[in-house]
């Protein structure tokens, strides 16, 4: 399968993650963006899942709230780590036209989440569970922003990456 794997903000690839990925054979793309100069990001990833033809989103934090609108604007499968939804498609400057809806979408959202309020975040999948063909959204108790290797593979599993 091929994936867009889509970092934070101020962050950048996790080469373990990615290492991850492609231990189940998978074919992984990513770029390294600094969102805060490069406001066309959302193009750049569009472009980038269009032109190798990606067939699923995993991302996290501002990668999560990209990813999820990659994901509805492609109408891909997704797996979210403490997504940035709640801020506004405006914040990192997306521009979606048309969408043909997410397929499949896995959400990860820790409690203990530091940067993203958790409670809010659980709360906007609640409000859009009745649009979604198919969204699973766990609660990982004790988890914060910074996702550990060990609970990107259980998510990595649960999604059936």
């Amino acid at each position: 399968m091929r994936i867009l794997y889509i970092h934070g903000l101020d962050s950048r690839p996790n080469p373990e993650r990615i290492s991850s990925l492609e231990a189940e054979g998978h074919q992984v793309f990513a770029l390294h963006l600094d969102y805060r100069t490069q406001k066309d990001s959302y193009k750049q990833l569009r472009t980038l899942a269009c032109e190798r033809e990606v067939e699923f989103f995993v991302g996290s934090s501002l990668g999560g709230l990209l990813g999820f609108w990659l994901a509805e604007e492609l109408g891909l499968p997704c797996l979210l780590f403490n997504p940035a939804v709640a801020y506004g498609k405006e914040l990192a400057h997306i521009e979606v036209a048309n969408t043909l809806g997410c397929p499949q979408r896995w959400v990860v959202i820790g409690s203990e989440d530091e940067v993203v309020d958790p409670e809010i975040s659980w709360q906007y999948f609640a409000d859009i569970a009745e649009k979604s063909i198919s969204q699973q959204v766990i609660w990982w108790q004790g988890l914060g922003h910074q996702i550990d290797l060990n609970t990107f593979r259980a998510a990595q599993r649960w999604a059936g990456l």
